[in-house]
């Protein structure tokens, strides 16, 4: 199970300037607009922070790469217990989730973006000198925290669609099987009892 994101705010990116642009995310979020509305951009945004990627000059506000006006994405992360960085980047909300907040900044084309965490003891973002930055550690690790995006193009080959369709599918299913109790009161979900049971399994064939 990885973090669930809960929201988007983009600054300076693409079609987007200096008003930020907030998107908030449930399972599902459909993007509705005409043509240059930003619906791609948004899209955009959330694939380079998901890979951390590093920026073309397309993706720059009206392709002017200025320090005034330097791309800027807020991701705001809802995650558990389990699933949780340090508790220097997290947030309790009213019901038990806690919320870790994190922003990519990118000052130039094709360079590595700087990700910063924000520390809720400091009451701000991360800064240069600060003992630890980034929440889940470097890059390449915190990746695995954040869900993939699934882009599905209107002018994508109809079987280059259904393979899309189906992979995002089975994204759901995977996280609801693996979240699914039987009652509410139960401790383990119905996956971790059967892990539980295979793990048991295991260990009684094994046995001389």
């Amino acid at each position: 199970m990885i973090p669930k994101i809960k929201k988007l705010i983009i600054k300076n990116f693409g079609c987007i300037g200096a008003n930020e642009v907030t998107v908030d995310i449930d399972k599902i979020v459909v993007l509705v607009g005409a043509n240059n509305a930003g619906k791609s951009t948004i899209l955009r945004a959330f694939e380079v922070v998901t890979d951390c990627l590093k920026l073309e000059q397309d993706d720059f506000h009206n392709k002017q790469v200025t320090p005034e006006s330097f791309p800027e994405v807020q991701v705001y992360s809802l995650a558990t217990n389990e699933t949780k960085p340090g508790d220097e980047w997290c947030l309790e909300q009213d019901d038990g989730m806690l919320l870790v907040r994190e922003k990519w900044t990118w000052n130039g084309i094709n360079v590595e973006p700087v990700r910063v965490g924000f520390n809720v003891n400091f009451g701000r973002y991360a800064q240069k000198g600060d003992d630890e930055t980034m929440p889940w550690g470097m890059n390449n690790k915190a990746k695995s925290k954040r869900p993939k995006p699934h882009r599905v193009s209107t002018f994508d080959d109809p079987e280059i669609q259904a393979r899309a369709i189906k992979s995002l599918l089975k994204s759901l299913l995977d996280e609801g099987i693996k979240q699914y109790k039987e009652n509410d009161a139960d401790e383990k979900t119905v996956y971790e009892k059967v892990l539980d049971s295979l793990d048991k399994l295991r260990k009684n064939i094994s046995k001389p």
